[in-house]
């Protein structure tokens, strides 16, 4: 209840008993989603984290991920403010903070009770935070939730809180986004495609091939269902913290960045998730306009998805002379160039690119480039580069960068070799 001007505004939480809805496989994961959060609450140690508004479903999910582990040989225990729904087998307590049981205090006190399992209703504070990671990394499976947009803004949010980046990448398994959206009537859906262009879908989010095929439903309306809808259904964006995303997080890298690797990784946007739902004609496309957002920043799969190369000492990985236009960027070990013979330059910073010159001038391969030790890189097509340079500016500027220390470092090698047999 909240004072207004004109008098009070009341918004009522009704629960339902009958309506909870614990079976994983009726909440709406994909295959994949479904096989990764099995697999994350099956470990017997890390954390699991729910995030989304007020009202997405967030308790639901984890009161299913509890009731999927609740045997008489696991011992689980709950901090909730408050309990919404009782489980047999399963020891509830609940926050009460004008007593002093805060989700703090409670954590606290599950750590003497020896349990497998903690799940604590929502992460506020510090204190809250460091015991739930501190309780993950000692060998429980903690499951909470968190007031955050999307899976990426959650480890900023964290570490906001004070929660160290390093602690984060060794205790987190998944982090879990959500939203609910309202699902098409069966009954009354009816085929509206016509009613939108293929510029406007892909405006929307989805791929161009997609469209071809593409046949989005919308109910008109029925005596069995609300305007076109009955019942609800999750839209989930599911980031695994894999070694790749553990390292991310490690780092620190910018929130873009670290959705661009989850992406890699198997990442689906919420976006991604609710237009593979309109799809399945599941729910609607202004349901998934109206509760997601589309993130543009994502890159193509080419830039996403390039292939990893390996490298042993000697190899050869560009030859001088050849017509091949593909641009690579180092990730571990070193290479050198070699021209007319000579090492004329060396390149062992992770993330320079090299190779770019024969796609930007179109011409053969001025220089041999070789692996010096153990190497890896990553490939990426020669016809492409005009467009990336072009569309992403960062990249470009870190392409840009790169040749011009490699230039800077071949001019002074070669002034060397040139002074050195110059005649005295």
């Amino acid at each position: 209840m909240l004072p207004t001007l004109f008098g009070e505004s009341v918004v009522m939480r009704l629960l339902d008993q009958s309506k909870l809805q614990v079976d994983m496989t009726k909440l709406g994961f994909s295959k994949a989603d479904f096989a990764k959060f099995n697999r994350a609450i099956e470990r017997p140690q890390g954390m699991v984290l729910v995030t989304g508004p007020t009202g997405s479903g967030k308790t639901n999910t984890l009161y299913s991920a509890i009731n999927a582990l609740n045997t008489e040989d696991v011992k689980i225990l709950t901090a909730e403010d408050p309990v919404e729904f009782n489980f047999e087998g399963i020891n509830q307590v609940p926050v009460r903070n004008e007593v002093g049981m805060t989700f703090a205090a409670a954590l606290k006190a599950f750590l003497r009770q020896d349990p497998e399992i903690i799940l604590v209703g929502e992460i506020r504070d510090m204190e809250t935070a460091e015991i739930a990671v501190k309780a993950a990394m000692t060998g429980h499976l903690v499951c909470s939730t968190l007031h955050t947009n999307d899976c990426p803004s959650t480890i900023g949010r964290l570490i906001d809180i004070g929660i160290p980046s390093y602690m984060l990448a060794g205790s987190l398994l998944l982090v879990l986004a959500q939203r609910l959206f309202r699902k098409t009537c069966e009954h009354c859906r009816e085929d509206i495609t016509a009613n939108y262009d293929s510029n406007e879908l892909i405006e929307f989010g989805f791929h161009k091939e997609e469209l071809a095929e593409l046949k989005i439903l919308r109910g008109k309306g029925c005596p069995r269902c609300t305007k076109g809808y009955k019942g609800r259904i999750g839209c989930f964006e599911l980031m695994e913290v894999t070694e790749n995303v553990a390292q991310a997080i490690q780092s620190e890298v910018p929130e873009e960045q670290l959705r661009k690797i989850a992406i890699k990784e198997g990442m689906n946007t919420l976006r991604r998730d609710g237009l593979n739902k309109v799809v399945q004609g599941v729910t609607t496309l202004e349901e998934v306009m109206a509760n997601t957002i589309l993130q543009k920043e994502a890159l193509p799969a080419y830039l996403l998805n390039p292939d990893e190369l390996i490298f042993e000492d000697g190899d050869l990985i560009i030859r001088e002379g050849n017509t091949d236009k593909n641009f690579y960027q180092l990730l571990q070990g070193a290479i050198v160039i070699i021209k007319g013979g000579r090492v004329v330059g060396e390149i062992s910073q992770p993330g320079e690119y090299f190779g770019e010159m024969s796609a930007l001038l179109n011409q053969p391969r001025v220089a041999t480039v070789k692996s010096k030790g153990k190497s890896i890189v990553k490939v990426f097509p020669g016809e492409k580069l005009e467009s990336t340079v072009k569309d992403y500016p960062d990249i470009s500027m870190r392409i840009i960068r790169s040749l011009i220390t490699r230039l800077t470092e071949s001019d002074k090698k070669l002034s060397k070799i040139l002074s050195k047999s110059a005649p005295r």
